[in-house]
């Protein structure tokens, strides 16, 4: 943000006056916005088999699951989507693995700090939390290097 005297404002509001006719309340003050054009950096998903090359084999097998059943969200949906972690145990009971295997799953990945959990108040919380049933799963870096090119 510029700063600028009384004059240069007063010149600026003088020079911008709005047409004849229009009725403005008198202010002694000026807006200016400096908007930078930056696009955000699009990435692309990885297939699906190379994602999955990308899981680390010292991981337990819980975790490893789980990784690969986002992973399979993620290439079927052709996009990375964050979600409340009910759904997603809600989500992966459907394609046949039992919820207590996946919350297991996402408590090591938590652990290992490929996820994180926040609750709806924004605040980041751990698996002993009151708030774990309604929280969202948050990816981090370590996760996200994994499924993008």
């Amino acid at each position: 943000m510029r700063d600028r005297t009384e004059h240069q404002a007063k010149a600026l509001l003088e020079e911008n006056m709005p047409p004849e006719g229009v009725k403005v309340k008198n202010t002694d003050f000026v807006f200016e916005v400096e908007v930078e054009n930056n696009p955000q950096e699009l990435r692309k998903l990885r297939p699906y088999v190379k994602a999955v090359a990308t899981i680390p084999g010292f991981l337990p097998d819980q975790a490893q699951i789980v990784l690969r059943l986002l992973f399979d969200c993620f290439a079927k949906a052709g996009h990375v989507s964050e979600g409340l972690i009910g759904d997603m145990l809600w989500g992966f009971t459907e394609f046949g693995i039992p919820s207590e295997l996946s919350l297991h799953g996402l408590f090591q990945l938590e652990q290992l700090g490929y996820i994180a959990y926040q609750a709806k108040d924004g605040s980041f919380i751990n698996k002993d939390s009151s708030k774990l049933e309604s929280a969202w799963i948050r990816y981090q870096p370590k996760l996200l290097e994994m499924v993008y090119e």
